[in-house]
């Protein structure tokens, strides 16, 4: 059994050099050490930097299996916490959002996430989603989970939805959470669907799964004395730098 264990961290895709496997396994302690901090941030990178090394065809469901495992383990602790009202709307939404971005997914060129990532990185960090009322929560869950399926992930406009809750921060968190990890998990199921072999990238997984949940414990416990206003500032201007590489660099290969 131990055996089987030690091999299944062994298996990691071929196009991936073992310093570019550390970097990512680092980069998941950082981010999520960042998202402990601040609440959000974190998944953003991460998705940026996985469109610079992983192929464009794996981007998006390797990241929401490390984003579902993060926001199950922030769950777990708060699930009596969740707003519960929301649960079924979202839930219905979400349904059809995946299903719809799973069919739109399948027809476009692999080449064209990264250009999606980075524009959806460019209007999470300019904050330029619209706001969208609680009544609308079957609409927000189509959308949401249309967009989590081409760019990996909405949990900016999610949180912006939460936020027009006015929950204390603990029913915030959970709740969030919890709207996440429905997404993540359909999106799981829809790439299964769609043939995507995560078997490659099994080690890979669980190695970021535990260093992500490592920098999550850290970034909770570590009294962190820093200027939050400029931090994030810097947080900005290293997403947006990022964000014209992956839109640069997708026009140039697809174009160039």
């Amino acid at each position: 059994m131990l055996d089987f264990f030690l091999k299944l961290l062994t298996i990691f895709p071929d196009s991936l050099s073992n310093t570019v496997i550390i970097f990512l396994i680092f980069v998941s302690f950082i981010t999520s050490f960042i998202s402990a901090i601040l609440g959000l941030g974190g998944g953003v990178i991460l998705l940026g930097i996985f469109a610079i090394f992983l192929d464009p065809i794996a981007i998006i469901p390797v990241h929401g299996v490390i984003q579902a495992a993060s926001n199950a383990g922030r769950l777990i602790t708060l699930l009596d916490r969740v707003h519960t009202p929301i649960i079924l709307p979202f839930v219905l939404g979400s349904l059809i959002g995946t299903t719809l971005g799973g069919f739109t997914f399948s027809q476009i060129n692999p080449e064209f996430v990264q250009l999606f990532v980075g524009i959806f990185i460019i209007l999470t960090v300019l904050k330029l989603f619209p706001k969208i009322k609680t009544k609308y929560l079957v609409l927000v869950g189509i959308v949401s989970s249309f967009l989590t399926i081409l760019v990996g992930g909405a949990g900016s406009f999610a949180a912006a939805v939460v936020n027009s809750i006015k929950l204390e921060k603990l029913s915030h968190i959970a709740t969030l959470a919890f709207m996440l990890l429905i997404q993540h998990f359909m999106k799981i199921i829809v790439f299964g669907f769609l043939g995507f072999a995560f078997a490659p990238y099994i080690s890979l997984i669980v190695l970021m799964i535990v260093s992500g949940f490592m920098g999550t414990l850290i970034g909770r416990v570590v009294v962190v004395r820093l200027n939050e206003a400029v931090f994030r500032r810097v947080l900005d201007i290293f997403l947006i730098c990022l964000a014209v590489k992956l839109i640069v660099g997708s026009i140039l290969e697809t174009f160039g």
